[in-house]
């Protein structure tokens, strides 16, 4: 079984399981060691033909038995506390920021204001959990952007915390696309990304830029 790991499953899909790459791993040192104790190594290990995949993402003609995610239990927790909730526009940090393939970090400062100007209310940004220490001083210093620190995942913390998304914005995270689902009456403002950005990080961005277009 291959359960979803949010974006990155388009790079396992696209680059490893759909070609049908062979696995391999080859180290002397390790494996002669491996050897000694009985232990047989790795070596080659190809595609299993009774894989299943378990994703929120569609995948046409899916080569692997597929089943969709479709989230239902936060739907119906969303639901529930939806009376409870307090409105704000948010915007869902990116991962990778300042690395290299990704947006700089002048390039994603500049982002989140432009996202700030659109919002009819104050901008709630939420980090991404591997945001660099860098990166979060320099979003504390902007104005009009309220800093919150989750202790759970986005899907899960809007709905402990009583937070009702009325715009989304967001770059290429996968919680544009699950958030899209849990709330189907906010709306997503998919911001464009810089053309230098990573093949894996353009194909996902293709991917929600045709998903919210429909």
């Amino acid at each position: 079984m291959f359960f979803d790991d949010g974006t990155m499953t388009f790079a396992d899909y696209y680059d490893h399981i759909k070609p049908k790459k062979i696995y391999h791993r080859s180290r002397w040192f390790q494996d002669t060691l491996l050897r000694f104790q009985g232990v047989q190594p790795i070596g080659e290990i190809g595609l299993f033909k009774n894989t299943e995949l378990f994703s929120i993402f569609s995948f046409p003609n899916c080569i692997l038995e597929y089943k969709e995610n479709k989230l239902l239990t936060l739907q119906l927790a969303a639901q529930e506390k939806r009376d409870e909730q307090q409105i704000n526009d948010i915007f869902i940090g990116q991962g990778c920021i300042d690395e290299k393939g990704h947006a700089s970090l002048n390039e994603y400062l500049t982002q989140i204001e432009q996202a700030s100007r659109k919002s009819s209310l104050n901008l709630l940004y939420i980090p991404h959990r591997t945001e660099a220490a860098h990166v979060t001083q320099a979003i504390k210093k902007l104005a009009n952007i309220r800093y919150h620190q989750s202790q759970y995942p986005i899907e899960i913390e809007l709905i402990k915390t009583g937070i009702q998304p009325n715009c989304i914005f967001g770059l290429s995270s996968t919680a544009l696309y699950t958030l899209s689902k849990i709330y189907p009456n906010s709306s997503i403002q998919l911001i464009e990304q810089p053309a230098h950005m990573s093949k894996s990080v353009n194909r996902v961005q293709k991917y929600l830029h045709d998903y919210f277009l429909k």
